[in-house]
């Protein structure tokens, strides 16, 4: 927090200032925190210590190491605060670039009503958001500390939700200054994300301790009711 703080001018105190109330705020209306069909599903998890595949269990890994400190209040306050996070570092920046005024509209976006709605929604969509928001934030700042907490920040967030590794390759091209055609950019991220798939499956399931749910089989049984329906043949399909 010190690294973040020193050296600031006299308007970029003023948005620090404006950041944290704002966070405040937001923590406040949303308190102790709402919960969805999945994260009622992944807070059970986080209470019983066990882990499994069907949504990525980095949430309830997470959820689990903050119970000491409740149930759902930490959650949503880790949540918030990372979004604050990033969108204070932007709105900082885009002040020190002279930009008051960009940066006075990129704090007032935080309050935009699809925000403020799932800023308190404890999911695993708004950790993805939250994490990635606050490590573009942090990549793209000069000191290497900073820089590498950004990435950290991104890591999680990408095994927040099973598409963030479409997002962590662009976060890295931000942290390193790597700037290419639009087309090789675009190359690079695809082969990129794709070889960090069984990367993420190892983390979940060897590292986390996930237990396998199978997703798969549920996408399947989806197409088998599919086809049934829409060809009006009920009958079970047979087995050889």
């Amino acid at each position: 927090m010190l690294i973040l703080v020193r050296n600031l001018d006299l308007k970029q105190v003023h948005i620090f200032i404006l950041t944290i109330f704002f966070a405040t705020v937001n923590i406040a209306i949303h308190w102790p925190g709402q919960l969805n069909n999945d994260s009622e599903y992944q807070m059970q998890q986080a209470i019983s210590g066990i882990y499994r595949d069907w949504h990525p269990p980095i949430m309830a890994v997470i959820w689990n190491k903050l119970l000491f400190l409740g149930v759902k209040a930490p959650m949503l306050v880790m949540q918030v605060s990372l979004h604050w996070l990033g969108i204070g570092l932007f709105a900082g920046y885009l002040c020190r670039e002279k930009l008051r005024k960009a940066a006075f509209i990129m704090l007032l976006s935080g309050f935009t009503p699809i925000a403020l709605k799932y800023t308190g929604i404890i999911s695993k969509d708004s950790l993805l958001t939250s994490f990635l928001l606050a490590g573009f934030a942090l990549a793209t700042l000069s000191d290497i500390r900073l820089k590498f907490a950004g990435i950290l920040l991104g890591l999680i967030g990408m095994l927040s939700r099973a598409n963030g590794i479409f997002a962590f390759p662009t976060l890295l091209f931000f942290a390193f200054k790597r700037k290419w055609r639009l087309s090789k950019t675009l190359f690079i991220s695809l082969i990129f994300s794709i070889s960090l798939i069984p990367a993420t499956s190892w983390v979940n399931h060897y590292l986390l301790q996930a237990e396998r749910d199978n997703t798969i089989r549920a996408l399947q049984l989806y197409d088998l009711l599919g086809i049934a329906y829409f060809s009006k043949d009920r009958r079970p399909p047979a087995i050889e």
